[in-house]
């Protein structure tokens, strides 16, 4: 048992020792904040586009509902953030965070286009500068889910070498026999 444990800290002090650990939880929560301040901030200036007025000017009427979804999206986004947040050393809602801000960013930049167009291009800027915060910040969170996976497969690689060794360490040990015990007797 004392091998065995000996065995697990200095594979562990091999990992540390290649340079890979998870990301930081500070760096991670900043990355997080930082990227929640500027889904806050294209908030009023999104409100400010009028699709449904868009319409009468020429644009399709899917900018409406594309400026609807936008609406949940950026409230899924900011769910998807705090749980990120909640659980910084979790691969699936870093994952789920980078995905829905990719889907976030091409809704924004759909949207965008129809202010450019059909309202404002000044505003239009306005909501563009915003999403290229929100990429910037997606583009943050990229590194730092391929690090968070890099140290899992690692520590899952280190676990799998460890039960190897344990498995091949009890395979070569003799089988013990048994001795035979005398039949018991029944009591008549």
């Amino acid at each position: 048992m004392i091998r065995q444990f000996w065995a697990f800290v200095f594979l562990a002090a091999a990992v540390n020792a290649s340079g890979q650990s998870a990301p930081a939880e500070w760096d991670t929560r900043q990355s997080i904040d930082a990227l929640v301040r500027s889904l806050e901030r294209a908030k009023p200036l999104l409100e400010q586009a009028e699709p449904d007025k868009w319409v009468s000017r020429g644009a399709s009427d899917v900018y409406v509902q594309q400026f609807q979804s936008l609406k949940h999206e950026i409230e899924a986004g900011r769910a998807a953030a705090a749980d990120f947040s909640r659980k910084p050393d979790q691969i699936s809602p870093a994952l789920a965070l980078y995905l829905r801000l990719e889907s976030l960013e091409n809704r924004m930049n759909s949207i965008v286009e129809g202010i450019r167009r059909y309202q404002n291009p000044a505003l239009a800027d306005l909501v563009q500068s915003q999403v290229s915060e929100v990429t910037t910040n997606r583009e943050r969170l990229g590194p730092l889910l391929l690090d968070l996976a890099k140290v899992r497969e690692q520590e899952f690689q280190i676990a799998d070498q460890e039960a190897q060794r344990c498995r091949g360490s009890l395979s070569r040990q003799p089988v013990r026999k048994k001795t035979a015990e005398p039949p018991k007797q029944e009591k008549p």
